[in-house]
């Protein structure tokens, strides 16, 4: 899974269509469990979803964090053509974020949109 920066950040998403973002904290073990999913699902949907990592740690990521509303670890975040589409917080099991990424590929492939915070 690629780890982004503030500097990398806009260029993921400007280049991936659809793009799920976890944004996790080295401290938070929790966030350990959710990489491990999130990677699972990277296979999965490897032709379709991007899948990368944003650490909310460094001072120079905090705006970024503040303008997407993080307030908790984890957070993930997907994005439709550099568009916040969908946000998760908190602990998901595996099949949750299979749902959530399958229902966000099959948003796009209908043509429908999506957009809501669970």
């Amino acid at each position: 899974m690629t780890e982004l920066t503030i500097t990398s950040l806009s260029d993921f998403l400007r280049v991936h269509k659809l793009a799920v973002v976890h944004f996790w904290a080295a401290w938070n073990d929790i966030d350990h469990q959710i990489k491990s999913n999130l990677e699972r699902l990277s296979a999965d949907f490897a032709d379709v979803v991007a899948f990368a990592r944003f650490s909310v740690d460094p001072p120079a990521h905090h705006e970024i964090c503040m303008q997407l509303g993080i307030l908790n670890v984890p957070f993930m975040a997907a994005f439709r053509d550099g568009a916040v589409v969908l946000t998760l917080t908190g602990m998901r099991s595996f099949a949750e974020l299979r749902s959530a990424v399958r229902e966000l590929v099959l948003a796009g492939q209908s043509g429908r949109g999506l957009a809501c915070n669970v």
